[in-house]
């Protein structure tokens, strides 16, 4: 076992005794931090701990990882149980000292952890033995990282928006079918997925582009191409509205082996006409309503055939045209497939959607064309299940330490980098000037939007090059108040400062946490 390899390599050095000071706390005071909003899809949490580094990695559903866990003080735990935190599926850290792994023999011991990284430096230190029996004792594995190793987390994607986002977004569009088929338009899906997707209209092929997906669709067409392989699906893409609409169904379950749930019922639709009032149930009705949602409302669409029967009216087709023609008493009214305009013995009507057709037969927005020849209609419906859930594979790049180990134990510090869409953070653990320069001789793209500095803001870290390399909107030190290591340093303060960018300290700020939804972040601290 690869535990046993860090075990015997322990057994071979000196024991280092130290004293380890046990104390707890509480962060009930900034219970506010806890709570993530739905749309933010991820929290990563900078802990205050004291003089030590812990960090926290969470998605709104999906992987828990854990950097670090500060001194055995009890501070890091605590914060964990304060945001009720059960489970940790990837606990890293990033190098044997103290200040790193102590609080994480405290975390193994009381929450339950999924995996452990670390790199392959050995300390001759009672706490690093410990963190050893802790984790076999756990029947745990130690996997150790270097440079251009990977670590996959688990996000859970909703495909499907929020309530808050269906009465807001003006430009979402959503089609709920009786077939329990849901259809997504084209922009918002590509949003959700972090694709890029293109239209090529003489083609009429939809295609969706991500960093290891690429799929084609074709309108009105159940072909789809997965990375280059063709499959079927139920349910074609179809153009509604000038918008392109995705069925997800058999793309989250087939394709994404995701989740997908949806049900809604239509109870009954009421019509009032000239008055008389007309009852409709749909429970043994063949076709059923279809529910639209577009510019915050929930549209309800019935099919012509249901429409005609009830009151008695004739209905011919113009396959030319597109157009369906009604005579109802007195009144001719022209309805044209995939056209936001009616028109009423001649008088223009503007529908909230147009027409369309689907699996064969007409769906139509009633409500404004019966208001137009004085009649009206309710409909009585709910929507149960609206789950369209997939997986997305992150991955928390290693930049350090490199295959050949340096002397000194902070320089092999885990460095790792993570990109959620447009915002990265990069951690340095307590990386100091020898690992730096050799991450930026090897060329490795540094940038990001959120810098952890190395070493607790120490001036062996943080070198003006390494800086330039990250151009970073944010710089956060974790260090204890009043600390006697004089972190952070202001060398590196000033350097930070000149190239304007903000600075946040656990011991000014407390625990400082940034949530974020890949396209812009927001920073709350305890104090």
């Amino acid at each position: 076992m690869k535990n046993d390899r860090f075990k015997l390599i322990y057994k071979l050095k000196s024991l280092l005794l130290v004293s380890i000071v046990f104390f707890t706390f509480s962060l009930s005071s900034c219970s506010k931090l806890y709570k993530l909003p739905e749309n933010k899809g991820l929290r990563v949490s900078f802990i205050d701990v004291g003089q030590g580094d812990a960090i926290l990695i969470e998605f709104n559903k999906g992987d828990k990882i854990l950097i670090d866990g500060g001194e055995k003080n009890g501070k890091a735990l605590a914060f964990l149980n304060n945001a009720k935190i059960k489970e940790i599926d990837k606990m890293i850290a990033t190098h044997p000292h103290s200040d790193h792994i102590g609080g994480l023999v405290e975390i193994l011991k009381n929450i339950s952890v999924k995996s452990v990284y670390t790199n392959e430096d050995i300390a001759t230190t009672p706490i690093y033995e410990e963190f050893l029996d802790v984790i076999e004792k756990k029947g745990l594995n130690i996997e150790t990282l270097k440079r251009e190793d990977k670590i996959q987390v688990k996000e859970i994607v909703s495909l499907l928006p929020s309530m808050d986002d269906i009465k807001t977004n003006k430009d979402l569009f959503l089609l709920l079918l009786n077939n329990d088929e849901i259809y997504l338009d084209l922009d918002s899906l590509s949003q959700k997925l972090n694709c890029k997707s293109s239209y090529i209209a003489e083609e009429k092929r939809v295609i969706l582009e991500g960093e290891d997906l690429l799929i084609e669709l074709q309108i009105d067409s159940k072909k789809i191409k997965v990375n280059g392989e063709e499959k079927k699906i139920s349910n074609p893409p179809m153009v509604v509205s000038n918008k392109i609409l995705i069925p997800l169904k058999d793309l989250v379950v087939k394709i994404l082996y995701g989740n997908f749930d949806s049900s809604y019922n239509v109870k009954e639709v009421n019509i009032s006409y000239k008055g008389k009032k007309y009852k409709i149930n749909f429970r043994n009705i063949d076709s059923k309503p279809l529910l639209a949602i577009t510019n915050g409302k929930i549209i309800c669409t019935l099919p012509i055939r249901i429409i005609s029967e009830i009151l008695g009216a004739k209905v011919g087709w113009d396959h030319k045209e597109r157009k369906y023609t009604i005579w109802i008493d007195e009144f001719k009214i022209e309805i044209w497939i995939d056209k936001l305009e009616v028109k009423v013995n001649g008088e223009t009507i503007n529908l909230p959607i147009p027409p369309m057709i689907i699996n064969e037969k007409a769906f139509i927005p009633f409500s404004p064309i019966l208001e137009a020849i004085g009649g009206s209609i309710e409909v009585d419906f709910d929507i149960k299940d609206m789950k369209a859930e997939i997986p997305k594979i992150h991955n928390l790049r290693v930049l350090n330490p490199p295959s050949k180990l340096f002397s000194d134990i902070n320089n092999n510090s885990i460095v790792l980098k993570f990109d959620y869409n447009d915002i990265t953070f990069l951690f340095s653990g307590d990386a100091e000037k020898e690992a730096e320069n050799d991450m930026l001789k090897s060329k490795l793209n540094l940038n990001a939007t959120i810098l952890k500095l190395g070493h607790h803001g120490s001036s062996s870290s943080s070198t003006e090059r390494y800086l330039n390399a990250i151009t970073p909107e944010v710089a956060i030190y974790m260090a204890g108040k009043g600390n006697p290591y004089g972190h952070p340093h202001k060398e590196v303060l000033d350097r930070l400062e000149k190239i304007g960018v903000k600075v946040y300290g656990t011991d000014v700020n407390g625990s400082i946490v940034i949530t974020t939804d890949g396209k812009s972040y927001s920073i709350e601290t305890e104090r």
